[in-house]
């Protein structure tokens, strides 16, 4: 079993033609555009819309709750820079972070305050602590004062790409 196996350079199979090209900068620079599309028109909350068509149909279509496609844009940009936080940025954001709990404690107790001065027979709803009901105006709030926070944090990732010189000039000739 004296077989001689032979290793070939990987570097030939880049996919053919396309060769893939990975950069972590464009990576972020994507990511980054994202969260400026999403934050840049009206957030709304998701709902569904129903409407009976010709045939008597129910037609239920979702709309996207906006607020929270903007959060989770950061939440991935934040994600994918992770690796480059400097002292700064990791001290700042997590100060943004420990917020965002502290809110979503504050606007929990609220509610829950609220639903256990109604006495227990006329309740219409059972809650966890620590929860929002599904449709409150307590999580509404909540994620109002979310999306001024994860602007923060936003704000926080761009100054950190700065700081990286992230930002390449482009050079023109005349």
């Amino acid at each position: 079993m004296d077989k001689e196996v032979e290793i070939e350079d990987t570097g030939e199979y880049g996919g053919g033609e396309k060769e893939l090209k990975f950069s972590h900068q464009s990576l972020v620079m994507t990511s980054m555009q994202k969260c400026i599309e999403l934050g840049s028109h009206e957030m709304s909350e998701g709902h569904e819309e129903r409407y009976t068509d010709a045939r008597g149909n129910i037609k239920i279509i979702y709309k996207e709750n906006t607020i929270l496609a903007f959060i989770e844009a950061i939440k991935t940009l934040k994600m994918i820079v992770i690796s480059d936080f400097d002292k700064t940025a990791t001290e700042n954001i997590g100060k943004l972070l420990e917020k965002v709990k502290e809110r979503k404690d504050y606007w929990t107790e609220m509610e829950w305050g609220e639903l256990m001065n109604i006495p227990a027979f006329k309740r219409k709803y059972s809650l966890m602590k620590g929860y929002f009901l599904q449709n409150s105006r307590f999580r509404s709030m909540f994620e109002q004062e979310l999306v001024e926070i994860y602007r923060e944090i936003f704000e926080e990732l761009s100054l950190l790409t700065k700081r990286l010189d992230y930002y390449a000039s482009e050079e023109f000739e005349g």
